[in-house]
């Protein structure tokens, strides 16, 4: 699971409940007493991750924010979905553009809300542009130097294209062997 992007987590959760909700009963009445079995939820693999890290990180409770850049707008958006999915199962989690976070009083905020946790779509590559083009990201600085970010600066490397790039041999020559072989 690719914790630093949902969308693949929620579209094998929509195609479960297809699956579940269609497809199944269809093909019940062909096979009767057929057995089925469904893949893991993939965005209660999510939660149940933000929640571990909450709790690794000491938070009394668990209030989200789900930070992706609100001008992707046009494109896929998934999380305003997933929050209200959330939401349904007791959840306290908001959707956050990143540059409408602040810390006041050590918390990170986004108006009066206040969250202990925030889970990113948003590559580091994406919040450094912004940071260019004049956005004050000084809250995210703050969540990822607080560890209150799933996923953390891991995220930027759990694809495995990255990993493929890093274990080549055309790299090899520039890590110790310490790095070769954790990277092994």
């Amino acid at each position: 699971l690719n914790l630093s992007g949902s969308g693949a987590a929620y579209y094998s959760w929509a195609a479960g409940k297809i699956a579940q909700e269609v497809l199944a009963s269809a093909l019940r009445a062909a096979e009767p007493g057929l057995a089925l079995g469904y893949a893991d939820d993939g965005l209660a693999l999510i939660l149940a991750q933000v929640r571990d890290h909450a709790q690794a990180i000491g938070c009394a409770r668990l209030r989200i924010a789900l930070v992706q850049d609100e001008s992707t707008l046009a494109g896929p958006y998934e999380f305003p979905t997933i929050a209200e999915i959330w939401r349904s199962e007791g959840v306290d989690v908001q959707v956050v553009d990143p540059r409408a976070l602040t810390v006041r009083d050590g918390e990170l905020r986004a108006g009066d809300r206040v969250f202990d946790v925030l889970y990113r779509d948003s590559t580091l590559e994406n919040l450094i542009y912004m940071e260019q083009e004049g956005a004050d990201l000084s809250a995210m600085r703050f969540a990822f130097a607080h560890n209150r970010v799933v996923s953390g600066l891991v995220g930027e490397i759990d694809h495995k294209g990255t990993l493929e790039a890093i274990a080549s041999e055309r790299m090899a020559p520039r890590l110790g062997a310490a790095q070769r072989e954790s990277i092994r």
